[in-house]
């Protein structure tokens, strides 16, 4: 697979350089140097240290885009004499060049830490297409180095920027470094979407560069997602702009995608030719990602087609280029095809060497891809968490407003009031003024405000207990709020882990349902063997009975064993679904003497299953009352089965050099000690010599012979007890006497 991402943008303009030097120059490259020399000449006459000269120099080192040396220095000078002017559109402009070019370079801490002073420099002006080049500039450095979430944020911080902008060229760069954010974290859909949207911009920008990157990047998220037909629309018109704009690097990018598609397809008829036109201009181009993904793909071919030589060849053409490149996932693939080529021809040393190196970029792979699913999962948790929070602000925005609305009611029904009050005062005073005469009316008018006045306070205390009741249900919703809050992020925790359990669970499915066909289809063939021996086999002659009778137990007995065996293994894809359905990933209060025994003990009886011969001592110390830890015991459990199977390895391995009195033992002891818990593991093996202690927890580091150590139990050991649960994972050993594994744990982990 082979994206168009920004860092391939690079690579293309720095090759496209070097063919344009080794022709000699063509007419593109003189006009390009005739521009430099004019822009040179004019900053020569050009003396003043104004605005002016600014711009010039960022018009020269757009044309040194090419000539990363070169562009910074410019970049340096319009840095320093646009803050000596105080010109702060020129800095901002000026630090983003200069941290571009420290991106091309690849010198990604220089390019953050610049390009931050650019994006402080550009909110202070308001200039939207300067915020949104800044921000796609340090998302691209995030992606570029495995940020996925940081990139993702400011790439959608810049096309907001952008959209308001109404730049559709910078927007569709944009929305295609967001899909490829996507396609790295391995969801698909959404980098589908997001080209989708990329390439209608990129059409209204009329690019065609930027229509074939589109085409390109829309092409591979179809076939990723198994839609053959529409990755091959999109892989043509891709082609068909290539081949417009004469573009030797984009015509072999889009051919040697064709011919991986149509490898996949088995059409190896449209394979070889388009393969090795890519693979001829990768190397005229000095693409080494291209000579590796060309090679790879010829080598596939040619294994499919049986012609193991040729798939060996380019095979081990496109294995070194990969290691040389450090590209993994051609490195893996290539030494898949190796391996199966040299078993082919039966040298079978070499097929196992380059099946294990296989099987070490396929794990390391799947790591990688499993930690970006992590990644996408966590972002999307924080995501929905953001929108969560701000629904919930405007809720409460619109409770407040309501409660506002109401006391203003209150409050104008109140001056109402008061105005009545006011204006009924008026009218008695007037008519007090008016008949002073009729005493007994104004008496009989004094009682009826004096009983309004009354109804009034009773109103009042009415209000009152009104106003408390709606601070008592005000207190009520709110601790409703926080209730519902809290059991949201629960819900969102649990679904997490859900989905992994459910990764788990389904790969052990998918094993299980190939095991039931070898379990049933042995039984079944036992019934047929004992149905022939009561049928057909009896109307042989004597002579060949008793040869055809032995053929049938030898193959009744071989059966047997595959059943049983097959038996096994469905107990070992039992015991992952099990395993998926406890496994929390939580830290809850484990008694850690119960764990460590049951592990002991699970450890040794797996190996008895495997040796029936092999008896050890084992010596149990436990700290009595121990108090449970706060830990997350799967992980823990397998931490300690992991010590204990490279402890049974030891004793079982110097019991193999038959020692005089030597008996295999093997102690655990758990105590607690300044605040801390220690978990001891130690065995009267091999030992561990002086010059290795120090690599141990390297990952993919062992000592066992190839086939039987990956390398992984005490690296993903360390970092379980380090870095999940802070504790620390020590080792003492005396070659050739005892080896010592400690555990230590802080008691409030």
């Amino acid at each position: 697979m082979r994206l168009y991402s920004p860092k391939k943008a690079i690579l293309l303009v720095v090759a496209t350089v070097c063919l344009l030097l080794n022709a000699g120059m063509s007419c593109l490259g003189q006009n390009k140097q005739q521009a430099i020399d004019s822009l040179q000449a004019l900053l020569k006459n050009h003396p003043q240290a104004d605005t002016s000269r600014v711009k010039l120099l960022f018009d020269l080192g757009n044309l040194y885009r090419a000539q990363p040396k070169q562009r910074r220095a410019v970049a340096e000078d319009a840095l320093t004499l646009a803050r000596k002017l105080r010109y702060r559109e020129g800095e901002a402009k000026a630090l983003f060049i200069l941290a571009d070019t420290y991106r091309e370079e690849s010198n990604f801490k220089q390019a953050l830490s610049i390009g931050q002073q650019a994006a402080r420099a550009a909110n202070a002006l308001n200039d939207l297409n300067l915020r949104a080049s800044v921000y796609e500039l340090i998302g691209d450095v995030h992606y570029f180095q495995g940020n996925y979430v940081q990139g993702m944020e400011y790439l959608l911080e810049a096309l907001k920027h952008a959209e308001k902008s109404k730049d559709e060229k910078l927007i569709a760069n944009i929305l295609s470094d967001v899909g490829l954010v996507y396609h790295s974290l391995g969801d698909y859909n959404q980098a589908l979407f997001y080209h989708l949207r990329a390439l209608k911009s990129k059409e209204r920008s009329g690019s065609k560069s930027g229509l074939f990157k589109g085409f390109n990047n829309a092409a591979e998220a179809y076939r990723l997602l198994g839609e053959d037909a529409k990755a091959i629309d999109m892989y043509t018109k891709a082609l068909a702009v290539a081949r417009e704009l004469n573009n030797s690097f984009f015509i072999s990018f889009v051919e040697s995608n064709l011919a991986n598609l149509y490898e996949k397809q088995g059409k190896y008829e449209l394979v070889f030719p388009l393969a090795f036109r890519a693979l001829a201009v990768s190397k005229e181009m000095d693409d080494q990602e291209g000579v590796a993904f060309c090679s790879d793909i010829l080598a596939r071919a040619y294994l499919h087609t049986n012609h193991p030589d040729s798939a060996r060849w380019y095979g081990l053409r496109a294995f070194n280029v990969a290691q040389q490149t450090g590209l993994k996932e051609y490195s893996r693939d290539a030494s898949q095809v190796l391996a199966e080529s040299y078993a082919r021809s039966s040298d079978f040393a070499r097929a196992y060497q380059y099946q294990q190196i296989y099987m070490g970029y396929k794990d390391s792979l799947l790591n990688e891809n499993t930690a970006k699913k992590v990644i996408l999962q966590q972002y999307n948790y924080d995501l929905a968490k953001k929108e969560s929070r701000i629904a919930l602000l405007v809720k409460d925005k619109n409770l407040q407003a309501e409660e506002a609305r109401r006391q203003r009611q209150l409050l104008y029904a109140i001056i109402t009031g008061l105005v009545l009050v006011v204006g009924l005062a008026i009218l008695l005073w007037r008519n007090n003024r008016i008949k002073q005469r009729a005493n007994a009316l104004l008496k009989r008018q004094k009682q009826e405000i004096d009983d309004q006045a009354r109804r009034l306070l009773v109103l009042n205390e009415e209000l009152s207990e009104q106003k408390e009741e709606v601070e008592t249900q005000r207190d009520e919703l709110e601790d409703t709020l926080i209730r519902l809050k809290a059991t949201q992020a629960q819900l969102i925790q649990a679904e997490k882990m859900a989905s992994l359990g459910e990764l788990t669970a389904g790969i052990a499915h998918e094993i299980q349902n190939p095991l039931n066909f070898v379990n049933n289809f042995s039984e079944l063939s036992v019934q047929l063997i004992d149905e022939l021996k009561e049928g057909p086999i009896l109307a042989l002659p004597e002579s060949e009975k008793a040869y055809a009778d032995e053929i049938l137990h030898d193959l009744s007995q071989n059966l047997q064993r595959i059943n049983h065996h097959g038996g096994r293994a469905g107990a070992i894809v039992k015991g992952m679904l099990q395993h998926s359905r406890t496994s929390t990933g939580q830290k809850e209060l484990t008694d850690i003497n119960a764990l460590a025994n049951e592990y002991l003990h699970l450890s040794y009886h797996g190996l008895k299953a495997q040796n029936d011969q092999f008896n050890a001592d084992l010596r149990v110390h436990l700290e009595p009352n121990l108090k449970k830890v706060e830990v997350i015991p799967q992980d823990i459990g397998r931490v300690l089965l992991n010590l204990y199977n490279n402890a049974f390895y030891a004793v079982l391995d110097k019991q193999k050099l038959k020692i005089a009195g030597y008996h295999p033992r093997i102690d655990v002891c758990t105590h607690t000690e300044n605040g801390k818990l220690e978990i001891r593991v130690k065995d009267n093996g091999t030992g561990i010599p002086k010059e290795i202690i120090n690599k141990i927890y390297q990952p993919f580091f062992t000592t066992k012979p190839t086939g039987e150590g990956t390398g992984l139990g005490l690296s993903l050991s360390y970092d379980i007890v380090t870095k999940v649960h802070g504790g620390e994972l020590l080792v003492e050993s005396e070659p050739g006497e005892y080896t010592e594994m400690t555990v230590r744990l802080p008691l409030g982990a």
